[in-house]
């Protein structure tokens, strides 16, 4: 028996020790007030479910997938949904479609198709630090869109970090490599968030945004390809200002560095390997089934039809009524984006690796890199949106937040957007964006219903300022990783987050305001 002493877990925060009491103690006083005028008995008692899980997720007292489980007990146990509904929103097909995503993840590090991807920067865009900057911004957007921002951060901050430290140790005593290095890890935090706003799949708040349009009726407005049609001018934008501010206003790194320009020769005598050309493929045959799921319209009656659409002309599927709806079901309902996802996962763990091997991807690989905890918490966002309009005849939890929002139905409807991206991103600063989207994505709808408004409208403000926060360590998970790797500094990150938080925020009212009326 050894003599060593055994690990301890290190001591929590004093945030986190308050937070662990004044959960239970905020869903106690909850309970114990007057209910407030207009709000049902039920829906009461689900307010203070929400805020004892909100507590707990804002504070981080635990886990953030552990406090996702609280709804699953509480609100059966309250009355406020039966157990059989509570224990379905658990089950949404965004949380498979996020579970495919992070085995492709795997399957793509495990075969190191990403280092590919940095040497494919260099051959591109070349030595010099601002196209090269701007080319690592893009394949860091690119890669976001289709796996977690963290995934992300991950798999390309070691390239970031390569190339920044060959720049400073050729030049030691510039301060502008060092200026060059810290902005280059700067950028892949921040692009691996600004990526995630343009596919369903990018990031945890886009799911819940998913999965509460789709539970009220939305689901053609949120497909994959609806999606990147209101998404991707964001993320483009958002990108090109956020490689101008880096480039001329915070980090303002120089025009010549001596950089690896024999980087670029060296990918081209890479050869593919048999790995990495399956599993770049499955992700490209999966990312093409997601585009071409739902029929794709191109200008006036002009329509391609999507893959179900096919299918349910040959017979596989029911056949289609007018606008491809049966019984109330739409077609494209009987296959979702989820469903392709999980195929995909199924194909890297049947298909080898090479002639005889293993293959693409193992169990235990993937159970050691799939984020499990995030699937609890997005089933914790799905199972509140559905407390929230409860009961449904009224005084729920949804109407009584839109009436308590009334005075924002006074402004222009682009000053209602601007208010809730800003007021999102200001709040995910400091708590977790995915908590964030799952508490105020059901009171957008609410407030949207209430005012006679376009609700998808305020669901996009929402989970797109949820996740447009930038400034702090802890704003998103990107941030902490390159923050707490000591890549950069606190000033500069504050800084240039503080002016991408402005300049988000009026750009996600002008293209949501654009893409939905």
């Amino acid at each position: 028996m050894s003599d060593a002493p055994s690990p301890v877990a290190p001591r929590p925060a004093a945030a986190q020790r308050l937070g662990l009491w004044l959960g239970p103690a905020l869903f106690a006083l909850t309970l114990a007030l007057p209910r407030p005028h207009g709000l049902d008995p039920v829906a009461h008692r689900a307010l203070a479910v929400v805020v004892w899980t909100g507590a707990w997720w804002l504070t981080e007292a635990v886990h953030a997938a552990v406090a996702g489980l609280l709804p699953f007990v509480l609100l059966p146990a309250l009355g406020v949904l039966p157990a059989r509904e509570a224990a379905r929103g658990y089950q949404e097909d965004a949380i498979f479609l996020f579970l495919g995503g992070f085995l492709l993840a795997s399957a793509l590090e495990r075969s190191e198709v990403h280092r590919r991807m940095a040497h494919a920067v260099l051959r591109v865009f070349g030595a010099r630090p601002r196209p090269l900057m701007f080319g690592f911004c893009c394949v860091t957007a690119f890669t976001s869109m289709w796996l977690s921002n963290a995934a992300t951060t991950l798999l390309l901050l070691p390239a970031a970090v390569a190339l920044g430290a060959e720049a400073k140790a050729r030049r030691p005593d510039d301060p502008g490599a060092t200026r060059f290095a810290q902005a280059l890890a700067l950028s892949v935090a921040v692009c691996s968030t600004i990526g995630g706003l343009a596919t369903p799949v990018g990031t945890v708040p886009n799911s819940i945004l998913v999965g509460a349009a789709r539970n009220q009726g939305f689901d053609d407005r949120v497909s994959f390809f609806a999606w990147i049609l209101t998404g991707l001018p964001l993320t483009a934008t958002l990108l090109v200002g956020h490689w101008l501010l880096l480039t001329y206003v915070t980090a303002r790194y120089p025009k010549t560095l001596d950089l690896p320009e024999a980087d670029g020769a060296e990918a081209r005598r890479l050869p593919w390997t048999r790995a990495q050309a399956l599993s770049a493929g499955i992700f490209a045959a999966t990312v093409a089934a997601w585009l071409w799921r739902s029929d794709i319209e191109i200008g006036d009656g002009l329509r391609i039809p999507g893959w179900t659409t096919l299918l349910a002309n040959a017979g596989v599927l029911p056949e289609a009524a007018a606008r491809h709806v049966r019984d109330g079901v739409p077609v494209s309902g009987y296959l979702k984006d989820g469903g392709v996802a999980v195929a995909a996962a199924l194909l890297l763990f049947v298909v080898p690796s090479r002639r005889g091997g293993p293959p693409l991807l193992d169990w235990d690989a993937a159970e050691k890199r799939v984020p499990w905890g995030v699937l609890f918490l997005l089933g914790a966002s799905f199972v509140l949106a559905d407390a929230f309009e409860v009961p449904r005849g009224g005084g729920s939890l949804s109407s009584w937040f839109a009436g308590a929002l009334r005075g924002a139905a006074e402004l222009p409807p682009f000053g209602r957007l601007l208010l809730l991206a800003f007021g999102a991103a200001a709040i995910s600063e400091i708590g977790s964006n995915t908590a964030v989207a799952a508490l105020c994505v059901p009171i957008g709808f609410a407030a949207a219903r209430e005012g006679g408004h376009d609700p998808l409208g305020y669901g996009f403000a929402v989970a797109f300022g949820a996740s447009c926060s930038f400034a702090l360590p802890v704003s998103t998970p990107p941030n902490t990783l390159v923050y707490g790797a000591r890549l950069v500094p606190l000033g500069l990150m504050v800084r240039h987050g503080l002016l991408l938080d402005v300049l988000a925020a009026p750009l996600i009212a002008f293209v949501v305001s654009f893409a939905t009326r």
